[in-house]
């Protein structure tokens, strides 16, 4: 994903609130790994709500 950082489960464990407060500042999302294989993903409360007016118009 473009624009978007990838850390591990470990390293979210570990750095949580650095990767949520980077989020929250810069927008881009943070991509959360385990074992290699992509899990989950940190999005901004604002492209949250984008995604849901989106999703309400749909």
């Amino acid at each position: 994903m473009e624009g978007a950082s990838t850390h591990s489960l470990h390293d979210l464990l570990n750095r949580l609130e650095a990767i949520v407060r980077g989020v929250a500042v810069t927008g881009e999302e943070a991509i959360i790994t385990d074992s290699g294989s992509e899990i989950a993903i940190i999005i901004s409360v604002a492209d949250y709500g984008r995604l849901h007016e989106h999703a309400d118009r749909v």
